[in-house]
């Protein structure tokens, strides 16, 4: 029982439904059954003969139905191509990558499918990105209507979805009606985002339209975010100037990049001064950085110049780093001969790392006689393990003989530790020699899980049957978490019957946890059921990941689940997990929900996530809906996180935002927390805000110790990488 607003006392099982019907009729979702490895199917339909006899798929049925007279005309033209041999290349469009790339004849389409279909499941995904890979954009609605034709609904679909930016380019609005039936909402963003970059490729202005007729929220302001890229190529001012129609956020400071970047590859002076004028710091900053280093590709002297003319700092640094990559890569004595003529530039560090590290895959002997000039310390540390992974690509034998013969102290270890894990990507027998040769401990029991882990990802058997050759114990521990996920996600049934055999403890409730991850994406209600059989302990923590997951395709269906609990803890962190997926999706959807449930630490806590969610992507529809909350502790924690979220982009609104908040010990722990992220990038401003500002005198106290320390940490490291 909690206590409920008013006085009143509810059980949140009550506080949980309301509202709930409201919100089912604009949360329904559509269609087909199943997304990306969302369901396992029998063996593969279509076995018989195939090929241009194979029916047009009922979504493409549906988008001609829907499209413009010229968008049919156009597809149809593309369908009466003459047939291909498997040795000619398709005619592709002017100035396209796809010109180098040697496409599958469509009558060959449906035999190279079933031929991956068959691949052993831990191997399947790799086939089946080279064929889509080889699938020509005229050709992909066809293939995908080949692919509709299997039965195997995970892999069908994780290959139609490789399939829907190819279509794009012909039919974007064909690849979105396909969209339209995918039930996971995060699946349809993700989709919509690369469609519309797909779109936009080919025709960025008709693209940037449908984008910006959508309504406010996280698809519209991603799906910008991708329009942002074709435009760019095309005409980067609009491209900018769309960017910058971006709420603030992430969204907004990727598309500002990307523009900015495109827009230097063409007039690098223009960028540079559009760049230098923008008034938001951090903004201000990755602009910068993109312009630098895509003028250093073109004309990396000038771009040095330029930098090098720049006032001392952490963004100086930066760009170094970033036009000695750039040099080196078209002039590489050149690149080294002007990073080593400012070996005294407390800037120069992380430049001269860069240069070492790109050296090592060419000339490893040469990277390592350079290592004498990097500054003992953190840098030439991280230079160290740079070099044994980069030469470890080229001579993984003489990589490994030069970290051994390293004297036995930290960089050693470290560099050791990143042997294990490049070899583990370049040679899995070789890894293994390597890994069994460290004395036991730590760092072999990491390495037995960094080549496991790996091997999982392209083959779960191999990796399993590595678990099964090694002794009980920490290493084998080590190794069952790194593939318990692949596993979870190939085969839960299987993964489930090994766990039911463990003992009890933390190994046993780690492969739960991942199964329930990962099952539960496929079938929810099944995974529930295979949860009620757990013990109680278990199934506290598994059914709050299940909704959870739940939640991402349906989130009202998971929500009716949790009202349906018993209160207590176990409900509690279900509607949490709940109200932070959901809040992905619809975030004015979940905080309508955590608004019902009664005052409280559980209120508070699904306040926060929420806000932490949505402000990732529009901080100024945050804005007007706290602005319609009512005075209480659930509005003050909300404006908490509304401000700390808000004071990268903007210090003062931050602020202004904080002293809304009406309780005391809120208001001083926001403003404190402002005050500390600013003291990070302007010290001095924030030193003089907090003098004058009305926090409690031992707040005051510590926050000028933490800018004392800051100090003395940049001028103290300034030279070593963070």
């Amino acid at each position: 029982m909690v206590n409920g607003g008013g006085g009143r006392t509810a059980n949140m099982k009550t506080k949980f439904t309301v509202n709930l019907t409201v919100l089912l009729l604009g949360l329904v979702a559509g269609g087909l059954a199943g997304w990306y490895l969302a369901g396992r199917g029998g063996e593969e339909a279509g076995h018989g003969e195939s090929g241009p006899e194979y029916q047009t798929s009922a979504f493409a049925q549906k988008s001609r139905r829907d499209k413009p007279n010229a968008l049919l005309r156009s597809e149809a033209a593309a369908g009466q191509s003459e047939p291909r041999t498997a040795n000619t290349e398709h005619e592709p469009d002017a100035d396209s990558i796809d010109s180098y790339i040697m496409w599958t004849p469509r009558e060959n389409v449906a035999k190279a499918l079933r031929s991956a279909m068959r691949t052993p499941i831990g191997r399947r995904c790799k086939p089946l990105d080279d064929l889509a890979m080889s699938i020509s954009p005229a050709d992909a609605a066809y293939a995908i209507g080949v692919a509709e034709k299997f039965a195997r609904k995970d892999y069908r679909n994780y290959f139609i979805r490789k399939l829907l930016p190819k279509l794009a380019k012909r039919d974007p609005h064909g690849a979105l009606a396909y969209v339209d039936s995918v039930a996971n909402a995060n699946e349809r963003t993700w989709l919509t985002r690369q469609i519309v970059e797909a779109w936009a490729d080919v025709d960025s202005a008709a693209a940037a339209e449908w984008v910006q007729d959508l309504p406010a929220g996280q698809l519209r302001n991603q799906c910008l975010a991708a329009a942002v890229s074709g435009l760019a190529v095309d005409d980067p001012r609009a491209a900018v100037e769309l960017a910058q129609t971006i709420p603030a956020g992430w969204n907004r400071d990727s598309a500002l990049e990307t523009a900015a970047s495109k827009w230097a590859a063409v007039n690098p002076k223009a960028a540079l001064s559009w760049a230098e004028d923008l008034t938001d710091g951090q903004t201000k900053r990755k602009a910068m950085a993109s312009v630098i280093a895509k003028w250093a590709e073109a004309d990396p002297s000038a771009a040095a110049a330029y930098v090098t003319a720049l006032k001392t700092g952490p963004q100086r640094s930066e760009m170094l780093a970033s036009v000695a990559r750039s040099w080196f890569n078209a002039d590489p004595d050149t690149a080294i001969e002007w990073v080593w003529g400012l070996q005294d530039d407390p800037s120069i560090t992380r430049a001269m790392q860069s240069i070492i590290s790109s050296l090592a895959y060419s000339d490893p002997k040469r990277a390592v006689e350079m290592l004498d000039k990097v500054p003992a310390g953190s840098a030439r540390n991280s230079t160290i393990s740079r070099i044994a992974s980069s030469w470890a690509q080229s001579d993984p034998k003489a990589a490994i003989a030069w970290v051994r013969s390293l004297p036995d102290t930290i960089p050693k270890l470290k560099a050791m530790q990143q042997m294990t894990w490049s070899l583990s990507y370049i040679d899995t027998d070789l890894a293994m020699e390597f890994i069994s040769s460290l004395p036991e401990g730590r760092m072999r029991n990491d390495g037995m899980r960094q080549l496991a882990s790996r091997m999982a990802g392209w083959d779960i058997g191999e990796a399993l049957k590595l678990l099964k050759q090694l002794p009980d114990g920490q290493a084998k521990q080590s190794t069952l978490s790194s593939i318990s996920y692949q596993w979870a996600q190939y085969d839960p049934e299987g993964a489930a019957a090994y766990a039911a055999g463990l003992p009890e403890g933390s190994t046993r409730q780690n492969l739960l946890n991942r199964i329930a991850d990962s099952w539960s994406k496929r079938n929810a209600p099944d995974t529930l059921a295979w949860a009620a059989k757990l013990s109680d302990a278990e199934r506290q923590s598994v059914i709050p990941r299940i909704v959870g997951a739940w939640a991402g395709a349906s989130p009202v269906k998971a929500a009716e689940y949790v009202a349906g609990l018993e209160g207590g803890e176990m409900q509690e962190k279900a509607a949490l997990s709940v109200v932070q997926q959901w809040s992905y999706v619809d975030p004015v959807g979940a905080a309508t929900w955590a608004q019902d449930f009664p005052e409280g630490e559980l209120r508070e806590k699904a306040m926060r996530s929420v806000v932490s969610s949505w402000t990732r992507y529009d901080l100024e529809s945050v804005a007007g809906w706290i602005e319609k909350l009512s005075e209480g502790r659930s509005r003050d924690v909300a404006v908490e996180t509304f401000a700390s979220s808000l004071v990268q982009f903007d210090t003062d609104a931050a602020i202004e935002w904080a002293q809304t908040i009406s309780a005391d010990d809120v208001r001083n722990r926001s403003l404190s927390s402002i005050a500390s992220s600013w003291m990070r990038y302007d010290a001095d401003a924030a030193k003089a805000w907090i003098d004058k500002s009305g926090l409690p005198d031992e707040m005051k106290e510590r926050l000028r110790k933490q800018g004392t320390a800051t100090d003395f940490r940049t001028r103290s490291f300034s030279r070593m990488i963070r």
